[in-house]
């Protein structure tokens, strides 16, 4: 699972989150910020970095948006 891929959504989990806009220095890299954003990111993924400490407990993950993604 490409870090991007998370990296990329996991802001979009949180209500004060409307958008994420990345950018691009060629049209490759718009492709693949496009292919991380439709990426499907694995529930477990998301309890291990929070079992690591890296993204605290109580932060809200894609896992846990109600379908925002």
């Amino acid at each position: 699972m490409p870090v991007g891929a998370a990296a990329l959504q996991f802001p979009l989990a949180h209500s004060h989150v409307s958008c994420v806009i990345p950018g691009g220095a060629n049209g490759s890299e718009v492709s693949q910020n496009k292919e991380y954003v439709d990426m499907k990111i694995p529930d477990d993924l998301w309890r291990q970095m929070r079992e690591a400490g890296v993204i605290r407990a109580e932060a809200p993950t894609p896992d846990s948006a109600d379908g925002k993604l």
